[in-house]
């Protein structure tokens, strides 16, 4: 049997363990990359392809090729309210109690960025050009959500792939604005408040700096070096502006992190500059895991600070600005979470991140 010592390992910024148990893993065989099925029946109704825009919502934002009128073709993106929402806009908002439990409106924003007018390419395979048109259509929609004062956070996430989530093949990601702070956002507002206040930064800038700067050394009793690590070893990708990596805890193998170089709180601070190089290494990032798992189910979504419109910026805010750097987190469904996971909360990574992340900066893609 191989041999390998499982360790615990634990993510200062959301707080949560997780088990990295492996035995020393071998690069995957690419596999010819697996297209999801679709009845012709499926791929004749779908509301997002080009010539079909009544049967959608009628459109929030579009970018398109010379000003035709909207809800028409002609369109490069567009997004739409969600047919199905999981949230409303109404004129008031309650909030009460039915016993111990407390009840709410359900107010705020869901619409569906639809990413081009192709049914069969996706995010990775559009060309840069349009790749930045999808990312300056989520900008624009996020700073708009956000002139809403009862909105306290936004949400960009998409879901790629049946087993991921997405319910239609046309390639697309949603955005959710709601009037309460998620918790799992509230819980790294919280470690990377008290990392700051510590007198160490920002968290995420630190880890950067470590990505590139540091190495932990462990040492034989004699004094030697046993093991020296070097976190660069965890870098798949960086362009000028940003970085993407495999974090120290990843709760998947295949899990990366991109995060600006230059500490900002917000997506919406991002300039039409820095808004290209996402699209660069988004793209880059996205063709690595697609060539070398063959194209995977995959979630992705945007982390960024609360509306500053109407958040304290006292109390557990106070620093927000300093504090909070925002990012992008990419979970490829390469494995489940089961019962245990769902149970404890500790997740089971079968790669080491350091191997994960060099499989992935060693496979090359056509630029």
């Amino acid at each position: 049997m191989p041999e390998f010592n499982p360790e615990l390992r634990k993510d200062p910024i959301s707080g949560r363990w997780v088990i990295i148990s492996s035995a020393r893993a071998q690069r995957p065989e690419a596999p010819e990359p697996r297209r999801e099925e679709e009845t012709p029946e499926a791929r004749a109704r779908c509301p997002f392809c080009y010539g079909r825009e009544d049967q959608t919502p009628p459109e929030i934002f579009t970018i398109r090729i010379n000003g035709e009128s909207a809800n028409s073709p002609g369109w490069l993106t567009r997004v739409v309210p969600n047919k199905f929402p999981a949230f409303g806009i109404f004129p008031e908002i309650s909030l009460r109690r039915v016993g111990m439990f407390q009840m709410a409106t359900g107010y705020g924003a869901h619409e569906v960025a639809i990413e081009s007018p192709e049914h069969d390419v996706y995010l990775e395979q559009q060309p840069l050009s349009q790749i930045a048109r999808i990312v300056d259509t989520w900008w624009e929609r996020h700073v708009d959500l956000e002139r809403d004062r009862k909105l306290k956070y936004v949400l960009l996430f998409k879901n790629h792939g049946k087993a991921a989530g997405a319910s239609l093949t046309h390639p697309h990601g949603q955005i959710i604005a709601t009037t309460v702070i998620p918790d799992v956002l509230k819980s790294k507002l919280l470690n990377a408040k008290e990392h700051f206040v510590n007198g160490e930064g920002c968290i995420w800038c630190r880890q950067i700096e470590q990505l590139f700067y540091y190495e932990n050394k462990i040492y034989n009793p004699d004094g030697s070096v046993l093991v020296a690590i070097q976190q660069r070893d965890r870098v798949v990708a960086e362009n000028a502006k940003f970085v993407a990596y495999i974090p120290f805890a990843a709760r998947m193998p295949y899990e990366i992190h991109i995060l600006p170089k230059l500490h900002q709180y917000s997506f919406i601070q991002t300039s039409p500059e820095e808004r290209l190089e996402l699209a660069k290494m988004l793209k880059l990032v996205l063709m690595k895991i697609y060539k070398l798992l063959g194209n995977p189910p995959y979630n992705f979504y945007i982390h960024s600070a609360p509306n500053l419109n109407i958040t304290p910026r006292t109390g557990d805010y106070g620093t927000i600005r300093e504090d909070f750097h925002w990012h992008i987190e990419i979970l490829v469904r390469t494995t489940i979470w089961a019962g245990f996971e769902q149970g404890s909360g500790i997740y089971i990574n079968p790669l080491n991140p350091t191997d994960a992340a060099r499989y992935l900066a060693e496979t090359e893609i056509d630029q």
